[in-house]
């Protein structure tokens, strides 16, 4: 009875948080429609040849963009099996939100059962995690599917952290380096934030437990190699791009929210602007902030008449009292000196780890509340529920695959992943062709494809060729003469402004400019990524051999 009643209240949390992704048209949200189309590029770049992809083939106006080099792409990478099954790229978008907070929820029931609570705590445990503010703003209102996904593997990767305790439990767990491969894919930013949080909560739960420490390292640094295919060119790349100009990453101290808007602000549409007027919600929930005050009130208490103190429940309030403060004017000092922080960009996504961690605050902790208190924050999340369910985008939008896969834009706010070099302002006029920018000739295309294309060039005289792509580092052109292949040297002109150019004398040549993986970063990145593969899949192996000799000899 009660793991019905656990179900049925779980798919009433998971339908009042993603209800509006039932709907025919996609919701009109801040990155909503620039995720789809990155599915759409990420197939795109695939189908061309990009191993993995790296470079937006279709994106700027089909001049290219390098924003899989940069930006996290585990939600590209989760749409794939989507589009090979034709479903629309922005069904997949819906699929994958719904399944991310479906996959949260479980993982807490996951977090109850390891440590063993009463039905309530559950079920009080469920509610404030899915009836979360933050992850209502991030589904309805900001479509930010990379966060969606990093708050749906919070609970997950806190229950391996306390799974590596088991001594049955293997020393390398494929589970726990696909969870960790995972979560680094997941969300720069997300990555940045979390993993502080989850480092503490590691050092309490396996304080005393060496071979957990042994099994959680093993594991997540499989993870850690898993995804350096990504992390390496991310960060070593980083100086070729705009983005450490970029306004965003410079002024997160003037978008902290004042303590009206944490506390009562409504859940709206809306932006974050420099200074105290916003029209986004930054509201922490009425039902969270009471889990926080009387959780801290029950851990003095207990600490009191015990004259111990219950170390996670602590520290998990000093984490939550952390990211709370941090996301005010309080906190300045920090965001201006330390390092990285300013990458976060808005001061209030701290609070992407809240409800999660007050969640598992709830699973350690409900059990000795005042029934009073428990039915109180019953009321408070009904009233909660009552509110959510009531909220509606502010209006749908309908396209087609072709309209994502010719999308036009960057699908980054204010374009930071451009490389330095590209002040070409005229994208307009993309043509599927060479162009002679200097002297007298002719090209004539043999196929064009956005990360790949082949043509021949008969020049009159010494020219500069000029292809309508943006340069970056790992695009490679080869020109065969006389049975003779040489790679040409790329021109960093005024005239050029960031395009593929180079200069040719006269002859007959035969062109091919395609995108590749030939740069150190990239490289070693997708070495060491493919070593850690072969090792996940022998040990995987392995193990499914060991449980299969068990099974025959039981």
């Amino acid at each position: 009875m009660k793991n019905s009643l656990t179900a049925i209240f779980l798919v009433v949390v998971l339908l009042i948080t993603t209800r509006q992704y039932l709907h025919s048209g996609l919701p009109y949200t801040h990155d909503g429609e620039n995720h789809v189309a990155r599915f759409a590029n990420y197939k795109l770049a695939l189908k061309e040849g990009q191993l993995p992809p790296r470079f937006a083939p279709n994106l700027m106006n089909r001049y290219g963009y390098p924003v899989f080099n940069f930006n996290y792409p585990l939600p590209s990478i989760v749409s794939l099996p989507f589009s090979i099954l034709k479903i629309p790229y922005v069904t997949s978008f819906k699929l994958i939100m719904i399944l991310a907070v479906l996959g949260g929820l479980l993982g807490v029931l996951q977090l109850a059962k390891v440590y063993q609570v009463p039905f309530s705590s559950k079920i009080m445990a469920l509610g404030i995690y899915g009836l979360n503010p933050y992850l209502m703003s991030a589904i309805l209102f900001r479509g930010s599917i990379g966060e969606v996904l990093v708050i749906g593997l919070i609970p997950w990767l806190w229950w391996f952290i306390r799974h590596c305790r088991e001594e049955s439990y293997t020393k390398v767990s494929v589970l726990g380096a696909l969870l960790s491969a995972a979560f680094f894919l997941s969300h720069n930013v997300g990555v940045l934030l979390v993993t502080p949080l989850l480092l503490v909560i590691a050092v309490v739960t396996l304080r005393d437990s060496r071979d957990g420490w042994k099994r959680l390292f093993v594991s997540v640094g499989l993870g850690a190699f898993l995804s350096l295919w990504f992390w390496l060119p991310a960060l070593f790349e980083k100086s070729l791009i705009v983005l450490d100009q970029a306004g965003l990453s410079n002024s997160a101290i003037l978008h902290f929210p004042t303590t009206l808007q944490l506390l009562f602000a409504p859940m709206t549409f809306g932006f974050s602007y420099p200074g105290t007027v916003d029209s986004l919600s930054f509201t922490l929930g009425l039902a969270q902030i009471m889990v926080l005050v009387v959780g801290s009130i029950i851990l003095i208490k207990r600490s009191l008449s015990s004259g111990k103190v219950s170390v996670l429940p602590a520290m998990l309030l000093l984490l939550i009292v952390g990211l709370v403060l941090g996301q005010t004017v309080l906190s300045a000092f920090g965001w201006n000196t330390l390092p990285l922080v300013r990458f976060i960009q808005f001061p209030w996504r701290l609070s992407l780890a809240i409800a999660p961690l007050l969640a598992g605050l709830v699973l350690l902790q409900f059990r000795y509340w005042p029934k009073s208190t428990q039915i109180s924050l019953a009321g408070l999340l009904i009233l909660q529920a009552f509110y959510f369910s009531r909220l509606k985008p502010v209006d749908y939008r309908y396209a087609t695959n072709i309209d994502y896969e010719s999308f036009s834009q960057s699908t980054t706010t204010a374009n930071e992943n451009l490389p330095k070099s590209f002040t070409y302002q005229e994208i307009s006029d993309w043509q599927p062709t060479a162009q002679i920018l200097e002297g007298q000739g002719e090209a004539s295309m043999q196929y064009w494809k956005g990360s790949d294309r082949q043509y021949t060039l008969k020049l009159q005289s010494e020219s500069i060729i000029v292809e309508p792509t943006m340069l970056f580092a790992g695009w490679e052109t080869k020109v065969t003469k006389n049975n003779s292949v040489s790679k040409v040297e790329y021109l960093d002109t005024e005239i050029v402004q960031g395009r593929l150019s180079y200069r040719l004398p006269a002859g007959e040549y035969l062109v091919r400019s395609r995108f590749t993986q030939w740069t150190v970063p990239r490289i070693i990145g997708n070495g060491i990524s493919l070593v850690g593969l072969l090792v996940l899949i022998s040990v995987g192996y392995a193990q499914f051999i060991k449980r299969k000799q068990r099974a025959l000899k039981g």
